[in-house]
């Protein structure tokens, strides 16, 4: 094993050991073992890689999402350290190994969602259904969109950031800047425009996704399933 793999791994167990404690900021990280703040956001990437429910509350910090722990699937800091140095080796050498890590990250997802499909492709729909159409394309340029909702007969914009089926009715899942999370019934919405930036002329206005949203869009998501099925026994 060369030598940069060798310190990356052990710098990667650390950083392990000190998210299991609490949130972390890049800037200290990069003080502590003396490398670029770049070095330590490429590590950050490397985990996110994994699908391990990393959280960044505010810029530049980040945190396992509440109740996850690597002692509930019992991994040791340093086998989580190894597993991120092989998904980044996996990942260098071809797609050949994508299913196995497809398995692999299936395990840092909550579980009891075998009844969700979460985030859509225009193959779950047909091509003449334009509202998912024009959604998905949307959440794939990260454009704001402007919908009327018919049960309250109003506008209202949406940041979407990805497509849901509960109990197979689609839900669109709207993330405000201010974290705040969303879901919106198809079925309800009507008349989407994309509003055109009045500042640039351009036909759409971009907004930049929270980080990390997907794992507290799974937390909401399992709310939403007890909520649109009261009767179900549904166990997280």
């Amino acid at each position: 094993m060369s030598k940069e793999i060798t310190s990356k791994t052990k710098r990667l167990a650390q950083i392990f050991a000190l998210l299991e404690q609490g949130p972390i900021l890049v800037q200290d990280l990069s003080l502590r073992f003396g490398v670029s703040f770049r070095t330590i956001q490429r590590d950050i990437l490397l985990i996110l890689n994994t699908k391990m429910p990393l959280i960044s509350p505010q810029q530049s910090v980040y945190k396992f999402a509440e109740g996850f722990c690597l002692s509930k699937i019992n991994l040791s800091n340093l086998e989580a350290a190894l597993l991120v140095i092989s998904f980044d080796i996996a990942g260098q050498i071809g797609e050949v190994f994508a299913p196995a890590q497809e398995n692999i990250s299936k395990r840092f997802i909550p579980k009891s969602f075998d009844h969700c499909i979460f985030g859509a492709s225009r193959d779950n729909f047909a091509p003449d259904y334009t509202l998912a159409q024009n959604l998905i394309q949307s959440i794939e340029n990260c454009y704001i969109v402007q919908v009327f909702l018919k049960d309250i007969k109003k506008k209202r914009n949406l940041y979407p950031v990805k497509l849901l089926c509960l109990w197979d009715k689609w839900y669109v899942v709207s993330v405000m800047p201010s974290g705040r999370i969303s879901y919106f019934n198809l079925e309800n919405i009507d008349n989407l425009k994309i509003p055109q930036n009045a500042k640039t002329g351009a036909n759409n206005i971009i907004f930049h996704p929270k980080a990390f949203i997907d794992w507290a869009i799974w937390q909401k998501a399992h709310q939403w399933v007890i909520d649109l099925n009261p009767d179900k026994n549904i166990k997280n």
